[in-house]
């Protein structure tokens, strides 16, 4: 199994070209390109055709491969409002340069700007809609759309809830009720157990049609902290019992960047090659237990 990791804060430290050195370096097999900051204003800007096309050049020379990428979140309600007009547009975009970077899959979020309990219908047709939208485009370029499992934020209560592409059915229903040639499901384990749901559970529950790639990192099972593998309170072996046992045969591919915040650069690349090393226990796991099935 391939070990990925994504690019986000590396590239912002160290420019893409040399984030992607160093994740090389640390063993990863290949990287999920993160459309964020500056890096995706430039690549999706008109003309980033050929910076994508450089990119791919510089990962095919260093024997890299870009397997994944998540596009932009985080936008404003008035663009969650208007997503047709001020969303849509630039995952079109992303969807179009993702194909250039050779990107197999790539994660869009769900929209889910407004109260999740009280809108479950309406959120429904907004999303289905908005996919529907991505749908040509994604046949298009050859890019698979990522659904991803979401949670929201209770002010009053202070705490993580339930959000769209959650377990009380809506993750396969939107599965389901799409195209499954162009879209797939990426499983967040760090998502799972801050909402209560044992990420071994949730994994079992999507099963091997369903899930198609993977965002791996370890919490407390309280808040999204995006850790590396082992920080946490998430437990692993049931993890990579549960992947064996679905027959996962996506690429296992790291979303645990927060390890890097408090770390002087220099001790950066330790820290890369800890994250590589992490998950290679884990798939190694996962193959043990594979092979035990047989």
């Amino acid at each position: 199994m391939l070990i990925s990791t994504q690019t986000s804060v590396l590239t912002k430290q160290y420019g893409p070209k040399e984030a992607l050195k160093i994740i090389k370096d640390a063993g990863f097999d290949c990287a999920d390109f993160s459309f964020f900051g500056p890096i995706a204003d430039e690549i999706t800007a008109p003309g980033g055709e050929e910076f994508a096309r450089d990119l791919k050049s510089y990962a095919e020379s260093i024997g890299m491969f870009y397997n994944q990428a998540h596009a932009r979140f985080g936008f404003s309600k008035d663009e969650h409002d208007n997503y047709k007009r001020d969303i849509v547009p630039l995952m079109e975009r992303t969807i179009e340069i993702s194909s250039i970077l050779g990107v197999d899959t790539l994660v869009i979020h769900p929209i889910h700007h407004i109260p999740y309990s009280e809108n479950k219908e309406k959120l429904r047709e907004i999303n289905l809609e908005y996919y529907k939208i991505l749908e040509p485009v994604a046949k298009k370029y050859g890019v698979r759309i990522c659904l991803e499992n979401m949670f929201q934020w209770d002010d009053v209560e202070k705490k993580i809830i339930p959000s769209v592409c959650g377990w009380d059915g809506g993750f396969i229903d939107y599965f389901d009720t799409l195209d499954s040639d162009t879209f797939t499901c990426c499983l967040d384990i760090g998502h799972c157990g801050v909402l209560g749901v044992p990420a071994a559970d949730a994994i079992r529950i999507l099963g091997h049609d369903r899930l198609g790639a993977l965002h791996v990192h370890d919490n407390d099972n309280v808040a999204d902290k995006h850790l590396g593998i082992g920080f946490g309170k998430i437990d692993w072996d049931s993890v990579a019992k549960a992947l064996a046992d679905i027959d996962y045969s996506g690429i296992f591919t790291l979303e645990a960047d927060n390890s890097y915040f408090d770390l002087q650069k220099e001790f950066r690349p330790a820290m890369a090659r800890y994250l590589y090393e992490s998950a290679k226990a884990v798939v190694d796991k996962i193959e043990f237990y594979k092979n035990q099935a047989k």
